[in-house]
Order: structure tokens, then C-alpha cells, then sequence
């Protein structure tokens, strides 16, 4: 509605470097359970240019992390990841400097590697400049920036539009996944049943921190959609009684109904976020859903099979054939002409 607040396209983070070298990031994101934490300690490794056993990940506490909005619609990286590189970039900036000076070099002369800077076949040691910053603050090569290793910063969305004017679309996401999904399914005629014999997606996240933990996101996703697809249905009898309130009765796939994913990648980068990064798992939902229905329907060319209602249970899809044959079955009836008289034509 007009004059709502947009919160959801912002989030911080802090990076913090002690005198040892070793990275705490504090992040405004949480984790659900799918490995957002090493995508994230991952950023901090790259931009920095540390080693990643390093890097220590602290997520969602509310009374040591900056502000942040959780993690849900995949913004734990889109978002948060952006401000942990915002914040690693400004640190690496001032780690740069110093090396320079050590290096006799100007900032945009060295170059990083792991634990290194060089410039002009000389180079450095990463925790000697580190130990610069902390121990020498006022001497030559350390006085020129910021003392200590802390920054904190936030990410906000720049392409973000939630209140349109007359004419204009709204945007709620800076970026979009996307993907194509091909299904082979084997549909039993007398008994509704449906098996999946082969799954292929190819799916776009735009740069891929992680290819494991990217796959591994679509596997849940494609789980989740079979299941929305197949079996998973919150159903209630003619008095209102919820019938699948427990797994007994509210059926979920296993590895038993789930065929072996080929799973391919793409990456096309955002141009609207700094690691040009995407969302990643959505793809494997929408995409599923449509494919699977669509071959259901496909196996059975010779019938007006459609369905407008899921989960393709065997009894529905059983009904819906049943009734197909039905319609192809039936003799279509022409209309009788008749002339003005009432004397058939």
C-alpha cells in the first residue's frame, strides 16, 4: 500500500580483524540450514585475500550483529553477501595502503595473493601488515589510515521500485533466477500412478559462490516442488476436520519417489548487485511444477487431458484420464437447420 516502508532490500555487516589475522564477520542474515554461512566466509576470504580457515561467521545475533532482516526469497547472498563485500573491500583498501607504504609503491601497484602483497618484484606478508596496523598506528606506514581492522557496512538495494507511479511496474527483488526444466515421466493409465524417470534442469544464479551448496539448494527445491506437485496437500473433510495433520497422513517424497538430478549451471551475472550474484533455488520450483504437469498431460496425446489443480494425486490423475476418454468418447452433435416455416431445411 502506498507509503509502506520496503525493509527487506537492505542488510549490514561487520568485519573485524584482530591483530593475528583472523576474521570475524558478524552478519545481519541467518541461516535456515542451507550452508549460507560458507557462501558468506567464502566472500570474506576472496575479497580479503585470506585463507578460509580464518574466517569466523556470526549470524543473527541481535546484540552483536549490525542490523539485519534474516534470510528468506534467497537474500542471504544477494543481500547480505553484498555487504559483507562492501565491508571486506574497505578493509582490503586500508590493508592496501599499508602495504604499499611498506612496499614503497603506490596503492594501485600492489597486487594480493594469498597471505601476500607484492608490488615491483618486492612483497609482504599479510599479518606483517596486519601487525603494522595494530602496533605501529603512529609510525610511517600505518599513519595514514583508520587504526585498527573493523568496518561496518550496509547494503541497499538500488534498483528497487515498490511504489510505482500510474504507467510504471513495481520491482520488489533486484535480481531474478532463472532456469529451464525438462521432465520424463512414466504415468500408469489404471492406476493414476506417476513415476519420474528422469529430472534435467539447467539454472541460471548468475555468479556461483559455492556450485555445492548451489546444487545442493536445488535438490530441496526440486524435492519441495515434486512434492507440491505429486503428493503434498493440506486437506480438510466436509466438517472442516484437517485430515494430514501429521506425515502419517500428509505425504512428503523420499529418495524412493525422487529420480537422480542432472543439474548443469550457467552463470550470467547481475549487473545490479557487486558480486553479480542471483537468488538460487527458485528456478528449481516454478520450473518443476509446470514440467511435471506438462508430461503427465504429454503422455496421453491422444486425450484432452488438463489438470487446474494439484497435487496430481494417482485417484485425480486417474479421474482426469477416466474423464478424457469420456469427452473423446462422445459423439459431438451438430445443430438441425430449420428454414423460416418450421420445415426442416
Amino acid at each position: 500500500m502506498p507509503g509502506s516502508p520496503m525493509i527487506s532490500a537492505f542488510d549490514g555487516a561487520t568485519v573485524r580483524m584482530s591483530p593475528s589475522g583472523e576474521v570475524t564477520l558478524l552478519s545481519g542474515v541467518t541461516s535456515p540450514g542451507s550452508g549460507n554461512e560458507t557462501g558468506l566466509a567464502q566472500i570474506v576470504a576472496a575479497t580479503i585475500g585470506v585463507d578460509l580457515d580464518r574466517v569466523t561467521v556470526v549470524q543473527g545475533d541481535t546484540s552483536l550483529c549490525p542490523w539485519g532482516l534474516g534470510n528468506y526469497s534467497s537474500r542471504s547472498i544477494i543481500i547480505g553477501g553484498s555487504a559483507v563485500q562492501l565491508a571486506c573491500a574497505d578493509l582490503k583498501a586500508r590493508l592496501v595502503t599499508v602495504a604499499a607504504s611498506m612496499l614503497g609503491a603506490e596503492p594501485g601497484e600492489v597486487t594480493s595473493g594469498p597471505e601476500t602483497f607484492s608490488a615491483g618484484g618486492r612483497s609482504v606478508g599479510f599479518a606483517d601488515v596486519v601487525r603494522e596496523v595494530y602496533w605501529h598506528a603512529y609510525e610511517g606506514h600505518a599513519d595514514k589510515v583508520e587504526a585498527a581492522l573493523e568496518v561496518t557496512r550496509y547494503y541497499k538495494v538500488a534498483n528497487i521500485n515498490h511504489q510505482p507511479v500510474p504507467g510504471e511496474r513495481s520491482n520488489m527483488y533486484p535480481t531474478w533466477a532463472s532456469g529451464a526444466v525438462a521432465c520424463v515421466v512414466e504415468v500408469d493409465p489404471e492406476t493414476g500412478m506417476v513415476r519420474i524417470l528422469r529430472y534435467h534442469a539447467v539454472e541460471d544464479a548468475g555468479r556461483i559462490i559455492n556450485p555445492l551448496l548451489a546444487t545442493a539448494n536445488l535438490h530441496g527445491a526440486i524435492a519441495q516442488s515434486v512434492g507440491s506437485a505429486l503428493y503434498e496437500e493440506l486437506a480438510y473433510d466436509d466438517s472442516g476436520q484437517f485430515l494430514t495433520g501429521t506425515l502419517m497422513d500428509y505425504t512428503i517424497p523420499t529418495a524412493v519417489e525422487l529420480p537422480s538430478f542432472e543439474i548443469e549451471h550457467q552463470e550470467t551475472p547481475s549487473p545490479f548487485t557487486p558480486l553479480g550474484t542471483k537468488g538460487v533455488g527458485e528456478s528449481g520450483m516454478g520450473g518443476t511444477l509446470a514440467a511435471l504437469v506438462s508430461g503427465i498431460e504429454d503422455a496421453f496425446p491422444e486425450l484432452p487431458l488438463r489438470f487446474d489443480r494439484l497435487p496430481l494425486t494417482p485417484n485425480r490423475v486417474w479421474a482426469a484420464i477416466r474423464a478424457a476418454q469420456h469427452a473423446e468418447r462422445k459423439e459431438p452433435t451438430w445443430p438441425t437447420a430449420t428454414s423460416g416455416s418450421g420445415t426442416p431445411g
